[in-house]
């Protein structure tokens, strides 16, 4: 019945948020809507730890400048986040949701 599908339908967005917010740190989530907003978010390589489920999930990618610099004498080349197609998915899943 009608009722039955629409209980089964809010179980199923509630498990959708849950599983963002036990897989993912609100940090995360934070990168993966700043990095939606279509600008490249500037990223050490130092730093890919705060990141890494995003990256195992392929919700973003790094790309290099191809650039490089010093800074107080450590060698650093710029690298970027960006949003996937995967990530744009999963931000339209759990906007949907009302997370």
């Amino acid at each position: 019945n009608n009722n039955e599908l629409c209980g089964i339908v809010r179980a199923l967005n509630a498990t959708l948020v849950r599983f963002a917010h036990d897989k993912f740190s609100k940090f995360e989530i934070d990168v993966l809507f700043e990095s939606n907003k279509g600008k490249p978010i500037q990223w050490p390589p130092y730093m890919y730890l705060l990141i890494e489920r995003l990256l195992d999930a392929s919700f973003v990618e790094i790309h290099q400048s191809g650039g490089m610099m010093l800074v107080f004498g450590v060698r650093l080349e710029p690298e970027s986040v960006q949003i996937t197609d995967a990530g744009r998915r999963f931000i339209r899943e759990i906007s949907s949701r009302q997370m």
